[in-house]
């Protein structure tokens, strides 16, 4: 115990060297341990027993074991699986389990969930000092290796987490052995087990000159962080990849890399950033002459317009990539186009050809077998039919788009379902289910980074408090939601907030006030030409009559 300092990780060692030479007796063994530290003796005595223990521990395994074990600390990763570890070593994929299963019973790696392997800081710390003795190029092979099984394993996830096909891929290697992501499911679970690894990978390239790593893996992980969040890590991934590729002039890297970030601009709220991103991704996709990537570009500006209350414009860009997307066809380009222009025409209260347009992408979507599009389409739809009066019917479709969301695991369209849900129990006077919905709702997109998402859960459960009998409390919220549709300068969520707020003042007799709000949301209405123009013009009217 005192040769070991005391420390659980050396005893743990030594008994287990101790255990694997039974015919050894203590003595001899407390002596080979002492001389050991004495070759260490420029360590202090904690460090220094246990630097003795590993250093015994190590000269104990046979050289192919010796191998591994120092490759193992090449892993820039929080743990390791043994595709993985195949990988790095060059080895069989059997062999490998053999092996992580060996070091594990030596105690020289731990098992912290079934078939997931890691080194202990200290023993990491240990094996990298003695990587150095390794050639240049053997480390330099075994990186690139596990690069490029990390890699093409992430593109073949994204292969069923993007719903769009893509633009530019770039080639990548494949591996002797690798997990078979067959479904959906089976992707989306290894991006989740897998996502600190691709991005201890991805951070790893970049100080090291790898490009092609960097941008590939940035590109594959683009769909599973739009779905799952967060997208502050998102941004600066994307980020990093179009410095990476400009840098290095792969055009169509750059393009791709920028599109990424823009799209994530739109999702946080940032508009401006994203118009002006997306704006670039265009010219660089018509220089390159890459019509596919040239309609999805001006798919994504047609949906920023969309959102900062542009409607013509929106009509405009994604009416030219429906037409794109067909001349190359493209049909899940033409179903995202169509379910584009679908939420246009229910924005500015054409309900009947929002169900229309909508409904074919329904079917478009199921005839493709894009289940994630077919939730947005669900979604979108019962949108359409909460707006016409048809609130257990949009319940219903709500309903079907929060499970199917949550099977896809998509968690950014599983907060939308919820708050949808939310505002049609608000409707059936559900109001203990209501506040729960919302409730949920707001803090996944909290989690994911969607502001403008938080924007609608926010106006949504101000007028829930309304709805309560709570107006003072409810305009405290409405007031919130009008600081963030500010923030991110979305009109649509400011009227709605200005319009709650002109509500619940004129319920506690602030006329004035409401009718101040209300002219500020009518003017927003008229701008952008909402749908919620009529029923605001009559409210005020009657507001200033002293009939409301």
């Amino acid at each position: 115990m005192r040769l070991c300092g005391h420390l659980p990780l050396s005893i743990t060692l030594l008994a287990a060297r101790l255990a694997h030479h039974p015919t050894r007796d203590i003595s001899t063994f407390t002596d080979e341990f002492a001389t050991a530290q004495d070759r260490l003796g420029e360590l202090e005595a904690g460090n220094r027993a246990v630097a003795a223990a590993f250093d015994l521990s190590y000269r104990d395994l046979p050289p192919h074991l010796q191998h591994l074990f120092r490759h193992l600390s090449l892993h820039p990763g929080p743990d390791i699986d043994p595709y993985a570890t195949a990988a790095l070593a060059g080895i069989p994929l059997a062999r490998a389990r053999r092996h992580l299963e060996t070091l594990y019973v030596d105690h020289l790696v731990e098992e912290p969930a079934p078939h997931r392997y890691r080194l202990h800081d200290l023993l990491r710390e240990y094996a990298h000092t003695l990587t150095t003795h390794d050639p240049t190029e053997t480390r330099s092979q075994a990186t690139q290796r596990l690069l490029a099984y990390y890699t093409h394993t992430a593109q073949t996830a994204d292969h069923h987490l993007n719903t769009t096909p893509r633009s530019h891929t770039h080639p990548t290697i494949t591996p002797d052995a690798a997990p078979e992501l067959t479904t959906r499911e089976r992707a989306l679970a290894w991006m989740r087990t897998e996502y600190p690894n691709l991005l201890a990978c991805a951070h790893h390239t970049t100080g090291r000159a790898q490009p092609a790593h960097f941008l590939a893996l940035a590109e594959a992980m683009a769909a599973f962080l739009r779905q799952q969040g967060p997208w502050d890590q998102a941004v600066t991934l994307h980020q990093t990849a179009a410095e990476t590729a400009h840098q290095t002039n792969d055009l169509h890297g750059e393009a791709g890399a920028l599109r990424n970030l823009g799209q994530v601009r739109r999702l946080t709220g940032d508009y401006a950033g994203a118009t002006e991103l997306t704006g670039q991704v265009l010219k660089l996709y018509r220089s390159l002459g890459n019509r596919h990537g040239e309609a999805n570009a001006l798919r994504n500006l047609g949906q920023v317009r969309q959102l900062t209350g542009d409607y013509a414009g929106a009509t405009e860009l994604t009416g030219q990539a429906l037409h794109l997307f067909r001349s190359l066809g493209d049909r899940h380009g033409e179903a995202n186009a169509l379910r584009d222009l679908g939420a246009v025409r229910r924005l500015r209260g054409d309900y009947t050809g929002a169900g229309e347009l909508t409904g074919l992408t329904l079917e478009l979507y199921r005839t493709l077998g894009n289940r994630h599009g077919e939730a947005y389409a669900l979604w979108d739809l019962g949108r359409v039919w909460w707006l016409t009066g048809d609130s257990a019917g949009a319940g219903e479709l709500a309903g079907q788009a929060l499970e199917l969301y949550r099977t896809l695991g998509n968690r950014h369209g599983e907060a939308g379902a919820l708050w949808d849900l939310g505002a049609v129990r608000t409707q059936a006077g559900d109001i203990t289910a209501a506040t729960e919905l919302l409730a949920r709702s707001r803090s996944l997109f909290k989690e994911v980074g969607d502001k403008q998402g938080e924007t609608d859960a926010l106006n949504s459960t101000a007028n829930l408090l309304a709805v309560s009998g709570e107006p003072q409390q409810a305009l405290t919220t409405y007031q919130q939601a009008l600081l963030l549709a500010r923030q991110i300068r979305s009109p649509l969520d400011e009227a709605h907030a200005l319009e709650g707020m002109a509500r619940c003042q004129a319920r506690t007799s602030a006329q004035q006030a409401a009718i101040a709000n209300l002219r500020k949301a009518m003017a927003i209405y008229q701008r952008i030409g909402a749908a919620e123009t009529l029923a605001a013009t009559e409210y005020l009217t009657r507001l200033e009559a002293g009939q409301a």
